[in-house]
């Protein structure tokens, strides 16, 4: 700290950092009520203006679910009520990484935090795996590689992803996503796919199969629980 206007930084270098442990020694993860609270106090944010600081955050290797994360890096800066994201970027499991950066800024409608990021997979099904995603339906030849590059604008209420250029697998897509974050979500995407199998995508689903509200006793249709405005295009 010195001057007159304070200002603060940090420096943290970490070798190895086993969150498996630090997790089971610290018992249950949290409340939900803790992140409803955090929702409902979104719009009272606010950043400092009175102060400066700046953070560089390393952590080499991580230990997280059973699989290592690597080079993780954290670095930023507040300067004059603004947040700027110099850079957060890791190694992840499947040979995936991903990279941010961008600011986080305060509006006359709350904070608006706008980003580049990018991401890559070259085995995107190690990848969902490790996120606890089901993916065994789906073809073992597919999930594999995986890119993105987007523009992300995000609010209170409306996170905006824009200029979308993907691959996945032998796939193109570009297009733009937006969806508003309220008491009943929607979203609207304008997506282009230059050619896409998606039998290979769709597992063992049947074409027919009930019906969305074919359940016995009649089930409750799973398209009634948000709105969505949709462009989907595919080449082949």
């Amino acid at each position: 700290l010195g001057g007159e206007r304070p200002d603060a930084a940090l420096t943290l270098r970490v070798s190895q950092l086993n969150l498996d442990s630090l997790l089971a020694d610290g018992g249950a993860e949290g409340d939900s009520d803790d992140a409803g609270q955090d929702a409902a106090d979104a719009g009272a944010f606010a950043l400092p203006e009175g102060l400066d600081a700046s953070l560089d955050l390393t952590l080499q290797t991580m230990i997280y679910k059973a699989q290592v994360v690597r080079d993780a890096v954290l670095r930023g800066r507040l300067e004059n009520g603004a947040l700027r994201l110099e850079e957060a970027s890791a190694l992840l499991p499947g040979g995936s990484r991903f990279a941010l950066t961008g600011e986080v800024a305060q509006g006359e409608a709350g904070p608006r935090f706008e980003a580049d990021l990018e991401a890559e997979s070259d085995n995107l099904r190690t990848l969902l795996s490790w996120f606890e995603i089901d993916v065994d339906s789906i073809s073992a030849e597919r999930l594999r590689r995986a890119s993105l590059t987007t523009r992300l604008i995000a609010t209170p209420k409306q996170v905006d992803l824009t200029g979308i250029q993907a691959e996945l697998d032998v796939s193109r897509i570009t297009g733009g996503l937006a969806v508003a974050l309220g008491k009943r979500p929607s979203f609207g995407a304008g997506i282009t796919i230059d050619k896409i199998n998606l039998d290979a995508y769709l597992g063992g689903a049947a074409p027919g199969g009930n019906g969305a509200g074919g359940g016995e006793g009649g089930s409750e249709n799973p398209l009634a629980g948000f709105d969505a405005n949709l462009d989907l295009r595919a080449g082949q």
